[in-house]
């Protein structure tokens, strides 16, 4: 599987899911003020570039939505190699969405024609540990996704992207945990 591929299944399978929601004023937000002056006045909603989606308050208040995959790409870009970019991109899908990791699926998904795309098994195994399973103790799981590089350095850039936006204080000392124990596997 490509990077290229692996962007393509993320952003299909988190289509339609958003990260979080912020309100802002209109007035003091360049980007906003952008988007609002192209929009269709007689619409409350509508999705604009970047996987953005903005949605009306009143007149000057917006709540906007940004794509979750907007997560997992920013993830990938972190990262320097293909593989790395791959479960970077796919890290989240198994966790957060209906799809699951199967060979069938995978090598399935982009081949309508019946050719087989590898999913190499070090990506498997990566993506595996990345998947937090429901009831999962946090520090077994970071334990567990430390026993392999790959899914470490993962882990590492996601903790990263999450830290950069702005997590609660429960998120940023669970982050400040596990940290240690993945750089120690490196």
């Amino acid at each position: 599987m490509t990077p290229e591929q692996a962007k393509a299944l993320c952003e299909l399978a988190h289509e339609g899911q958003y990260r979080r929601a912020i309100d802002v004023d209109g007035e003091d937000n360049p980007y906003l003020v952008e988007v609002l002056n192209n929009a269709n006045p007689d619409d409350d909603d509508y999705i604009c570039k970047d996987g953005t989606f903005i949605k009306g308050i009143n007149s000057v208040t917006w709540t906007v939505l940004v794509s979750y995959s907007s997560h997992p790409i920013a993830v990938a870009d972190l990262l320097t190699t293909d593989e790395e970019k791959v479960v970077g991109y796919l890290h989240d899908v198994i966790e957060d969405t209906d799809y699951t990791l199967t060979d069938s699926y995978w090598k399935n998904m982009f081949t309508p024609d019946l050719d087989v795309i590898d999913l190499p098994d070090s990506v498997y195994n990566a993506l595996l540990l990345l998947t937090k399973e429901p009831g999962q103790n946090y520090q077994d799981y970071i334990v567990n996704i430390s026993s392999d590089k790959l899914a470490t350095k993962v882990k590492l850039a996601d903790i990263y992207h999450n830290r950069s936006c702005n997590p609660s204080e429960q998120a940023k000392k669970k982050y400040l945990k596990a940290i240690p124990v993945l750089l120690k596997a490196l």
